[in-house]
């Protein structure tokens, strides 16, 4: 049963001797996206120029998760450099030098192994900021030290379902932490939890990634118990829950995308208790991922209003519901 979506890694390194993006002039900006390109391109990279791209061109490097919002802030001096299957390069978003990678798997050390290898290229041709107490420096003090964050986004509908407040705790009180994809609401949009160290001083990277697997292990294994526990104690409430968002993603003629994701989460926990059954395999993360604000009007080619969007997302749901079901 799917407990994990997603798991990445993203290294920071900043450039001795120049301030951080927040303060950063022009032409230092464009000094650091000069440096990397110079390391970035003979290793078959690409650059993008964010500013003379479309909206919906960024909207969609947003969607796929490879630019961030605090870049697309600093637009007029960022960066970003792609090679296919190989990790991103963001330059002057929260820091200067952002390594990252992501897999559809519970896969930390090979993200790693990769980013590692980019960074290899980088260090001794770019003057790290370091400091010998402190590790690598970085603009937000909880990311200095080994510099590398590792997170694991678990869709956790059971342990939701009954509350269980003492995971979180228990998994807060461990150092790490545990938020919902949307943290503007604040809220754990179908199901969906983002894990990752507070803090990344005081241990090695690799002591980073074999405790988070650990703690995510124990969470898979609760997850997976609850779960079972759902189905064998409250078969009914399980039905109904699964029966009602059936129902609506069948027949909804508006939905907003908090509410498609909600009862994707359900229909998803059904498929996997054998609640329901589909006519073809369909994947959790590229379901709510085609049905997101950003893709439907990517996929219109243009922006949208939000109630055009909330009727062309439920135009595109009612198919695939009839497709797969």
């Amino acid at each position: 049963m799917a407990v994990v979506l997603n798991s990445k890694v993203r290294l920071v390194r900043n450039v001795r001797d120049f301030n951080f993006p927040s303060r950063i002039s022009n032409g230092d900006a464009k000094e650091i996206i000069e440096k990397v390109e110079s390391i970035a391109t003979p290793l078959g990279y690409s650059s993008i120029d964010l500013k003379n791209t479309t909206s919906i061109e960024k909207l969609k490097l947003f969607e796929d998760e490879i630019i961030t919002g605090e870049l697309l802030k600093n637009i007029e001096f960022a960066s970003v450099f792609l090679k296919e299957d190989s990790p991103e390069i963001l330059v002057n978003e929260t820091d200067h030098i952002v390594i990252q990678k992501s897999r559809n798997e519970l896969n930390l050390e090979t993200s790693f192994y990769e980013i590692m290898k980019l960074d290899d290229a980088f260090d001794g041709k770019i003057n790290y900021a370091f400091d010998d107490e402190f590790g690598y420096l970085a603009s937000n003090p909880l990311n200095s030290g080994c510099a590398m964050i590792p997170s694991v986004m678990m869709h956790l509908p059971a342990i939701s379902y009954y509350n269980l407040t003492d995971v979180f705790k228990k998994i807060r009180a461990k150092g790490y932490k545990i938020e919902g994809i949307n943290k503007e609401k604040k809220k754990a949009l179908g199901n969906i939890y983002i894990i990752s160290p507070v803090r990344t001083i005081g241990f090695t990277e690799k002591d980073y990634i074999n405790r988070l697997n650990v703690l995510c292990a124990s969470i898979i294994t609760k997850e997976l118990e609850k779960r079972q526990e759902f189905y064998l104690e409250n078969i009914i409430e399980l039905k109904d829950i699964v029966s009602r968002s059936y129902g609506i993603l069948s027949n909804a003629r508006i939905i907003d995308e908090e509410e498609m994701m909600q009862h994707f989460s359900n229909i998803f926990l059904g498929l996997e208790l054998n609640i329901i059954k589909a006519n073809r395999e369909i994947d959790f993360v590229e379901t709510i991922k085609n049905f997101k604000n950003g893709h439907i009007q990517i996929e219109r080619g243009s922006l949208l209003d939000s109630k055009s969007r909330n009727i062309l997302r439920a135009n595109n749901i009612r198919k695939l519901m009839k497709e797969v079901f």
